[in-house]
C-alpha cells in the first residue's frame, strides 16, 4: 500500500510539474527568436558592409537614436512594438545618455566617426535597417522609419 502511495505521489508531481517545462520550452523559444531576429539584422549589416559585429550594433543604435528625435512618440513606441530586436538595440537608459544629442546628420556622422565607421556607411545602413523593419514589422514600421530617416540618405 505505501508503494502504491508513494507511486501515486510521485506520479502526481511528475504530471503537476511536466506544464513547467512547457512555459520554459516557451520562454526559451521566445528568447531565442529575439536573438535570431536580432543576429539577422546584424548578419545582414555585416555581410553587406565590411565592418565588425560591435560596429554593426552601434551603428544601428546610433541610426535609432537619431529616428527617436525624428518621429513622435507614438510612431517610435510602433516600430520598436512591430521590430522587437530594434528595441533590444535601443532599450537601455545608458543609450539614452550616450546618444542623446543625435538630432542630426552631422551628429550621426560625428558618431559614426567615433565608432571607426566612415560617415558615408550611413547610406548603406540605412536601406538595411529599413528593409529589416519592412519583413519583421511590415510596411507601417518600415514607412515610419523611412520618413523619420530621410536626412540621413
Amino acid at each position: 500500500m505505501k508503494k502504491l502511495l508513494v507511486s501515486a505521489i510521485f506520479l502526481s508531481i511528475t504530471y503537476s510539474q511536466a506544464g513547467m517545462f512547457d512555459q520554459l520550452t516557451d520562454i526559451v523559444s521566445k528568447e531565442t527568436s529575439k536573438t535570431v531576429s536580432e543576429n539577422n539584422l546584424m548578419t545582414s549589416i555585416t555581410k553587406n558592409i565590411d565592418i565588425t559585429p560591435t560596429q554593426a550594433t552601434s551603428g544601428v543604435a546610433t541610426i535609432l537614436q537619431y529616428a527617436k528625435t525624428q518621429m513622435p512618440n507614438t510612431d517610435y513606441e510602433t516600430v520598436l512594438k512591430e521590430v522587437p530586436a530594434l528595441s533590444n538595440l535601443n532599450s537601455s537608459s545608458l543609450t539614452d545618455s550616450l546618444l542623446g544629442s543625435i538630432t542630426s546628420l552631422e551628429s550621426v556622422q560625428t558618431a559614426f566617426k567615433t565608432l571607426g565607421l566612415d560617415p558615408s556607411l550611413i547610406s548603406q545602413f540605412v536601406p538595411l535597417i529599413i528593409d529589416y523593419a519592412k519583413s519583421v514589422g511590415g510596411v507601417d514600421s518600415s514607412s515610419i522609419l523611412t520618413n523619420a530617416l530621410k536626412g540621413l540618405v
